[in-house]
């Protein structure tokens, strides 16, 4: 248990918090200490971001008019680029409608937008994402939920692969 809680304290005292083991011995002193600890680390990193409309200094926009005026602004069309491949790219998965007509039978309206990212080497990316949660006959948890798989899952995986291998 000691080794546990050197090698891995946000994780052992989130799995306490959660399992209700706050109250035991080997947890008493040292979970809230460590999850107190934890929401001040987290509020201070909160605190120190100033623009969240940049990134690595340079300016985001939230909609492709604003993309479009940036890229005059620096005599360049990145953003431009960017929103055409990705639009190129997923236009094989969606049906784009004019908005005066008519939703055909079985299928379902559902707002989408863009959204605009510089990644750490600098190369501009744009995502088309649909927003499920405005559509008019949203389920919570419906099939327009995509999942993640996390970094324990995957070495979960590959330990039970090379116990059976």
């Amino acid at each position: 248990m000691k080794d546990l809680k050197e090698s891995y304290p946000i994780h052992s005292a989130t799995y306490a918090e959660a399992n209700h083991l706050l109250h035991e011995v080997g947890f008493a002193w040292w979970s809230p200490y460590v999850l107190k600890r934890r929401m001040k680390i987290i509020k201070a990193g909160k605190s120190r971001m100033v623009d969240k409309g940049r990134k690595y200094g340079v300016r985001l926009p939230k909609t492709v008019e604003e993309a479009l005026a940036l890229d005059k602004v620096n005599g360049n069309t990145l953003w431009a680029d960017a929103f055409t491949k990705e639009m190129k790219n997923v236009s094989v998965a969606f049906d784009f409608l004019d908005p005066d007509s008519n939703i055909p039978a079985g299928y379902t309206y559902m707002p989408c937008r863009l959204i605009f990212d510089l990644k750490m080497d600098f190369t501009i990316k744009t995502r088309y994402v649909t927003q499920s949660c405005f559509s008019e006959n949203h389920i919570s948890g419906s099939t327009a939920y995509t999942g993640a798989v996390s970094r324990e899952s995957v070495h979960i995986a590959f330990a039970y692969a090379a116990l059976h291998y």
